[in-house]
């Protein structure tokens, strides 16, 4: 019987490697190996996000950050503004902070101080 190949996985995540920096060659867009997935953005865009592909199944994933425009601050509203967006008090920042990933823009722009939990959100699981 022969012994399992100790460099197995580094040759699989190397052929990957190689692989995807080939495919990406002279697109413009920067591919990082990191510990656990090949990391690939577009150099100053960050808001294009990022693409991860994991060396031991190959899952490819896009990260990518979401911008929600909640309306203009307390007490910096335009005056005789027809067109004016509510304001957005300190609960309504609290509440888009702290509050499920799923609320809306509306959601977090009408809320009150009694709409916001006293309880601490949990911390999300760190990549």
């Amino acid at each position: 019987m022969t012994a399992p190949d100790p460099f197995a996985d580094v040759r699989a995540r190397n052929k990957l490697v190689d692989r995807v920096r080939a495919a990406l060659s002279g697109t413009g867009l920067d591919v990082r190996d990191r510990a656990s997935a090949l990391v690939i953005s577009r150099p100053g865009y960050p808001d294009s996000g990022r693409i991860y592909i994991t060396y031991t199944t190959g899952e490819v994933s896009l990260s990518r950050p979401v911008w929600r425009y909640l309306g203009r601050l307390e007490g910096h509203q335009h005056d005789g503004d027809p067109d004016a967006e509510p304001a957005v008090d300190a609960a309504a920042i609290v509440a888009a902070l702290t509050g499920p990933a799923g609320t809306s823009a509306e959601d977090a722009g009408a809320c009150g101080p009694e709409a916001v939990s006293p309880q601490a959100s949990p911390e999300p699981d760190e990549i």
